[in-house]
């Protein structure tokens, strides 16, 4: 054994974690993947793995976001549309 890392190291989001929110919600199924290099005396942690993670995680949290602002949105309109076809219907 000559103390040389090169491995990945993924966690899994915790499903207690989706239960908070639609921006968190949108992280089902992502796993947090880490690379870990250099020696057992000093591992090093690639930042750019991470990073592009972030990135990912960020983009999917906005669509996430987006989908539930959507869904609000038409919720409303179908809310309102209903109001109007009720008052029309009033004698």
């Amino acid at each position: 054994l000559d103390h040389t890392l090169d491995m990945l190291v993924e966690i899994p989001i915790p499903d207690a974690w989706l239960d908070r929110g639609p921006v968190l919600r949108s992280l089902k199924g992502e796993v947090v993947a880490i690379p870990l290099h250099g020696t057992l005396e000093r591992p090093a942690v690639d930042g750019r793995a991470l990073a592009d993670w972030g990135k990912r995680i960020g983009a999917g949290a906005a669509g996430g976001l987006l989908q539930n602002l959507l869904e609000k949105g038409l919720d409303r309109a179908a809310e309102k549309a209903q109001r109007r076809r009720d008052k029309r219907d009033v004698p």
